[in-house]
């Protein structure tokens, strides 16, 4: 039995009906979803910087705190207090360095790096071509090759606290990048790192 015209469109438009609301619960919860999952991330971030501040907050309480020791304490508390300071100077200090020597990407910022360096070391440091090269000639050998350099790790290790001189040893670990052929390279150094001048006084390589 045939359904007449006009029942066929009351099936018709209750089902378009139907379907325009599944489709709009389907875009609400949809829309709830995002919204919920949104305020969720955006918490989170939220979190994420407030620990981020606390973690700074307490390292700098931490560092005043050795600092004052270092100055203020007994005579064990005095020494204790003064290497961690003078570990934590070291680790510091050498991070920019040698971020600064191993660093380049062409012959410009090749040779741009004694000048970035020059806040940091002595110019006995600076004109050392272990660590700074030749100059021109072999910088232009870079683009020639295509060689590129990049800090990948470094490690520092407190040898004695001498006055104002921070002396350690340090491990670096560098990526060189030569025509797209990459490998990794490590080097070891002396240093001394002056507080009062804020310079490291000297680099030495280990073994060359």
């Amino acid at each position: 039995m045939n359904m007449s015209n006009k029942t066929q469109n009351i099936v018709i438009i209750f089902l378009s009906i139907t379907l325009i609301l599944l489709l709009s619960l389907g875009i609400y919860f949809r829309v709830k979803m995002v919204a919920s999952n949104k305020a969720v991330n955006e918490s989170n971030s939220n979190v994420e910087v407030v620990y981020k501040e606390y973690k700074k907050k307490q390292s700098k309480v931490k560092k005043e705190t050795y600092r004052y020791v270092s100055v203020n304490g007994n005579k064990e508390a005095r020494i204790l207090g003064t290497n961690i300071v003078a570990t934590e100077t070291l680790a510091n200090q050498t991070r920019k360095l040698f971020g600064i020597i191993y660093y380049y990407n062409g012959s410009e910022s090749y040779l741009a790096r004694k000048s970035k360096a020059k806040p940091l070391a002595d110019d006995s440091i600076l004109v050392n071509s272990k660590l700074f090269g030749e100059g021109e000639d072999s910088a232009k050998s870079l683009d020639m090759l295509g060689i590129h350099s990049k800090l990948v790790n470094i490690k520092s290790y407190l040898t004695n606290v001498d006055g104002p001189n921070i002396n350690g040893v340090v491990e670096v670990e560098y990526q060189l990048t030569t025509q797209g052929s990459k490998k990794i390279g490590r080097k070891a150094y002396t240093v001394t790192y002056n507080r009062e001048s804020a310079k490291f006084t000297a680099v030495n390589p280990i073994n060359e």
